[in-house]
């Protein structure tokens, strides 16, 4: 033959009824599951107002409080000028958590600081950040809050303030950063649960705290309030360190953002 045979191409022909059949199948499956295609690679919502003031109060409230009043007072070497240490820190704190508010409904994806300088000056400044974060102050902060625990969970089984014990205390907060991490990579609504038991006992504790120091004073202890200002320390270095102390016991203000994209309603 001179001429080539030209063979058709064999095109298969789909169903249209069925097709759409299927496709609206996957729709209204997905739908009553509570996913939109838009929403399927997000994380789950399982954070209510409850758990993420919960998850606030618990990053706020920490070791911090309980072990910088001292270091403040003797770093400022007078009550009145620590309180004026305390208020100044407490306002500039107040100050950025209601920016981060307002940053968590604008931007409500999790992330904390990587989202928001992502967004705003690109990806490099936001990686350099995440690995400051990741390798450095995560990691310190974190380490010291356990440590913290530790000390205190032996030193009240043992009965002493001052103990040796250091291999225990270092195996126990070891264990502390395991339960928490494999609880936060298990399933976040059991890390809000824990969360709701700790901030409650802290509260109670924190509470307790105040009401026998007020006692304590409506009794007529007032002496170190007579001058206030007495022995202060106005180095700037020395002020700065006292802000830093600071600084550190109001530490975990940001913490909601990191999980804001998890919350069943991130507006409130």
């Amino acid at each position: 033959m001179d001429e080539e045979q030209e063979i058709p191409e064999v095109i298969p022909v789909l169903d249209e009824g069925k097709y759409k059949d299927e496709i609206n199948l996957e729709v209204k499956e997905s739908e009553a599951s509570g996913m939109t295609s838009s929403a399927a690679m997000c994380l789950k919502r399982e954070l209510g107002v409850v758990e993420a003031i919960a998850v606030m109060m618990g990053a706020v409230i920490g070791s911090g409080i309980f072990v910088t009043p001292s270091g403040i007072i003797s770093i400022t070497g007078s009550v009145g000028l620590a309180l004026v240490v305390w208020a100044v820190c407490g306002i500039c704190i107040t100050m950025g958590a209601m920016c981060f508010a307002e940053l968590g409904t604008m931007f409500p994806d999790s992330g904390g600081f990587y989202s928001y300088l992502h967004k705003s000056f690109g990806p490099l400044p936001a990686f350099l950040s995440a690995w400051v974060f990741l390798m450095v102050r995560n990691n310190g902060g974190t380490a010291v809050v356990a440590l913290t625990f530790s000390s205190y969970l032996v030193q009240s089984v043992t009965g002493t303030c001052h103990t040796d014990h250091r291999l225990p205390e270092t195996l126990i907060a070891v264990l502390i950063l395991a339960l928490q991490s494999w609880m936060n990579c298990k399933k976040v609504v059991w890390v809000g649960q824990v969360q709701k038991v700790f901030v409650l006992s802290k509260v109670v504790l924190l509470t307790v705290i105040i009401v026998v120091g007020v006692v304590h004073l409506a009794h007529g202890h007032t002496r170190n309030y007579q001058h206030p200002f007495s022995g202060s320390n106005w180095v700037p270095t020395a002020i700065a360190s006292a802000c830093f102390h600071c600084f550190f016991a109001y530490n975990g203000w940001e913490q909601i953002c990191n999980v804001v994209e998890e919350l069943k309603n991130n507006s409130r």
